[in-house]
This record gives structure tokens, sequence and C-alpha cells, in this order.
């Protein structure tokens, strides 16, 4: 039996990482805590906030041209007009709700809308400051924040536990905070935000740290490239994109150039079959660094390639074990690829599963997904049939060693050669009830075949419909371009009793114009679903 192989993802790695302190840029706080108060509150029209960064978490005296917070999540139209201070200061805590860093210590470094500095989600925010603020390394620094937009939406920061009350923060719907004389504190907190000093370059930036897709991984046609500054050295001002099909350094074309972003989507799009090398240049006014150069696949067209980005589900040629939209349906709420993926609810008692089309399996093939799961004492199996209807497992159960993170799994099926179906199962968990995903499915060529037959739901045969019911059926497997609807007042159901040709999966009644149904009379339906085979 071959061994099943398992990678955490790079991001998820760099986020796990402890305290760091760097040549140019100074990171103070890890980890993955959140907070949505501070350096505004977005749920309230009026913020203003002070934090406290230690000397000794900055150990680096000079210019200050840049701060960066860590942005989770939320909209900005209502908190977007930031006025920011820094000053030196000899407290290293609040005292009280009223302990406030006096306005005379602080000095102006920026002020404007800020609302095209905030980037995706779950990345850093980066504002450059109208006055470069020198810093002498010998008092601890504060940082406030006066934010002066009325209106109010959630938002959500990176946060670590910075000691004790080392924040303090006010809020009001109504009243905008003066920061020459601001009112007594809604509250204090040691939670405060994760954030990154940048202070004028003084050497070239490190090589980028390549992201995703891994090295030597499957990756759509329409991929999204990713890389994340490597901290240690000066501050990246661009980055430039080479891209190819050689791994001779010679032979990548630098695609894009001058990006001030750390994320590149081809143009055009990947082709199919095909294996990419590529790399990224950090560059600044001191000199530039090229990272290493990794690799990357795209699938054949007719490759098992699923991203579950069609809202149709399940997807063409893929089938759950009976008709449900209670498990195995479709996600947007996380995703490793696009903006979906596919989940399970999972059960105690009940085994749920979902099938690939059927694969032509041959040596050196493997099955390649993301996971994640919502409780550690979840489990996932991977199973194979020639019939869609006995299953064997393959492996080991896969499990999950922290919850709400993905996992990526490759899965060598060299031992099950032959042309089989392959299906994703929730068995009966020994906790539940939680929740299962599954995203970028990558496996062996889809075996070309007409599609099973489909599976009538409504009405039951034998059963009574109204004369504007709506015929319901879904897919049997493998994979269909398409259903032909035939109904009949007779049980001989042929050719001539032909209604429409569809890609959709019910059928109203009352859209029928060459037979008319009435009350009291029985009548008789298939569907026959099609592809380019039969």
């Amino acid at each position: 039996m071959k061994k099943n192989t398992v990678f955490i993802l790079t991001l998820i790695l760099l986020l796990a990482l402890s305290t760091l302190g760097f040549a140019d840029t100074v990171q103070i706080g890890t980890g993955t805590a959140t907070t949505s108060y501070l350096p505004i509150n977005g749920l309230y029209g009026y913020t203003y906030s002070q934090q406290i960064y230690l000397q000794t978490q900055i150990n680096k005296s000079g210019n200050i041209t840049k701060l960066r917070f860590f942005y989770v999540s939320g909209t900005i139209t209502n908190s977007k007009d930031w006025v920011i201070y820094m000053g030196h200061t000899t407290k290293t805590s609040f005292s009280s709700t009223t302990d406030w860093e006096l306005f005379a210590n602080l000095v102006q470094v920026f002020a404007g809308d800020v609302s095209s500095y905030l980037p995706a989600a779950n990345n850093w925010m980066e504002i450059p400051l109208d006055n470069p603020f020198e810093y002498n390394n010998e008092a601890n620094l504060v940082i406030a924040v006066d934010e002066n937009t009325s209106g109010y939406g959630s938002m959500s920061w990176g946060a670590f536990t910075s000691g004790d009350n080392t924040g303090i923060y006010y809020r009001s719907d109504s009243e905008n905070p003066d920061p020459d004389s601001p009112p007594t504190a809604y509250s204090r907190t040691g939670t405060i935000n994760r954030i990154q000093l940048v202070f004028t370059n003084t050497s070239a930036p490190l090589a980028p740290t390549l992201l995703y897709p891994s090295n030597g991984a499957w990756a759509f046609t329409n991929e999204v490239l990713s890389w994340a500054p490597t901290m240690g050295a000066g501050d990246t001002n661009f980055y430039d994109v080479y891209l190819g099909t050689s791994a001779d350094l010679s032979d990548l074309d630098l695609v894009s150039s001058n990006l001030t972003v750390t994320t590149y989507t081809p143009t055009p799009t990947l082709a199919a079959g095909t294996t990419y090398y590529w790399k990224v240049v950090a560059k600044n006014e001191i000199g530039s660094t090229a990272s290493d150069i990794w690799s990357f696949k795209t699938p054949t067209a007719t490759q098992l390639a699923e991203s579950f980005e069609n809202t149709d589900f399940p997807p063409l040629g893929w089938a759950r074990t009976t008709p449900s939209t209670s498990y195995w349906t479709r996600s947007t709420s996380s995703s490793t690829h696009g903006i979906a993926c596919m989940y399970a609810y999972t059960s105690t008692s009940t085994v749920y599963d979902i099938s690939t089309p059927k694969c032509t399996i041959t040596s050196g093939s493997t099955l390649n997904f993301s996971t994640m799961a919502t409780s550690t004492s979840q489990k996932l199996q991977i199973l194979y049939s020639t019939d869609r209807i006995n299953w064997t497992k393959i492996g080991a159960d896969i499990t999950y060693a922290t919850a709400n993170v993905w996992y990526n799994i490759s899965i060598d099926l060299s031992d099950y050669a032959g042309e089989k179906y392959l299906a994703f199962r929730s068995p009966a968990q020994t906790s539940g009830y939680y929740s299962i995903y599954v995203d970028a499915v990558f496996g062996p060529e889809i075996t070309q075949a007409p599609p099973d037959p489909a599976v009538l739901v409504y009405p039951a045969d034998g059963g009574w419909a109204f004369l504007d019911d709506t015929l319901s059926w879904t897919s049997g497997g493998g994979i269909v371009n398409g259903y032909n609807l035939y109904i009949s007042d007779n049980d001989i159901v042929d050719d001539s009793d032909f209604i429409i040709d569809q890609t959709g999966t019910t059928y109203k009644l009352s859209d029928l114009e060459d037979l008319v149904i009435e009350y009291g009379h029985t009548y008789y339906w298939k569907v026959v679903p099609y592809n380019e085979i039969g």
C-alpha cells in the first residue's frame, strides 16, 4: 500500500513564526489572534486609540517611514479618515482610563483617507507616513490613531498579547474625541495590534519567499501566483516576476515588473498540461535579490481538476450516494483556490460519500487535494470503486492535527491501476456535528464514457402531480453535457415524445407546449443524459 503524504500550507507556517526583529523592518507581535478595538473600532462612528510598543520589542533607531497593520476582514467605508500620531514615552502601560499620553508629546505623522491602502483580507495594510518619525531606540514608542468618519461597519485586525494595558481606546457614535484633550477611555487592553515599523532602507531586500503554487505542485490554468517578503534586510519597494516553461534561468520571461503587491495572475491564462517555472525578484533603491526557481504543473484538459467554483453542485460527473443538499455541498466560507470548496457536515452515525467521475489510473497516478476540518476529532477517507456501488478504502484515515487549518494531501494511486471511481467519505465520526472541507482536487485522466442513467426524483414513480408541478432529477454519474426530457400519455416513451434538450435538472409542466397535461390522466416520463461519447 502506498503511503499518503501530508504537508501544511506554507502561509500557515509563516503566520506561526515567533516575534520578529529585522534590519530595516521591525515586526512586533505574531500569531493569529484578532481584535476589533484597535487601531480603530469600526463598530462606532468615532474612535481614538493609543498603543505602547516597548524599546525592547523594537531595538532599532532611525526614521520610521511606513506603518503596517495586519488587516483581517471588514469594510472601511465608514472608518476611513485617519490621523496618526507617534511619540516617545516613558510609559510601559496605561495605568487608568484617563492615563493618555499627553498630546504635547505626540507628532502627527499621517492624515488622510486610508481606503486605498486597504489590502485583500489577511494581509498587511501599509500606510506611508507624511512625516517620517525619528525613533531614538531609548524610550518606548506610542502610536495613536484618531478615526473621524461617521457611521460604522465591523472590522477585524491582527493582534497579540503584549503585557498588561499597553492599549487604551475610546469609541462613540456621537462624540468625535479631541486628541488634544481625550475623554475618559472606554477600556484598556493588553491585546494590541501586530505591527510592522518600516525604517529607511540601508540594504537590499532578501529574496522573497514563494508561497503558492507550492514547488512541484498542481495549479489551475487561472492560478494566482503569490509570495511574501522575507524580513531580515531592506524593505522591498517593487517586485519583478519571471515565468516560463524551462528551468533554465535564461529562458524565463519577465512577465510583470515593478509590482507593489505580492500576487500575480498570468495573462493570458496558463496552458493546460504544462510544467511552468517561476521566480520573483525583490527590489529597492539599494539593490535586488531573486528567489529560488520553483515549478508547478497544470492539468490536461481531460484530467480530474476541480475547485468547485461553478454554482452547480455536484460538479459535472460527480455524484453523491443519494441526492441530498444536507451533506457534501458547496461552500464559499473558505477555500484554497478561488472562492469556493465543498464540505460535509459530519455525523456520529451516518456515512456521507461523494465520488468523482470515472478515472483511468496508471502507474504514477496521484490524487492531490487540500482539506480542513473544524475539529481535530474528525477524519476523512478516500475510496475507489469500479461500479460506484461497492467501495474499498485507500490507505489510512486522514486526520487533522489542528482545527481550521488547510492541509494538502497527496495519495499515490499506483496500486489501483484501471478505470475506477474515487470517492471522499465522511465516515461515522467519534463526535459531531462538525464540518470537513475539500478543495483543489487533482487526479488522473477522466475516463471518456457515456454518462450513467439519470435518477428521477419527483414526482415519485406512480405518484401524484399537480398540473403546474416541476419535474426534477439528478445525474447518475459520469460527464453530462445535457439532458433530453421525454413525456408521453402512454407507456411507450419513444423519440416522438421528446420535450426539451437542456442542461438543468428541473422542468415545469406549465411550460409544456406540445403536450396538454390534464387532470385524471396517467403520464410517463424519462430523462436521458448525454455527452459527446453517447
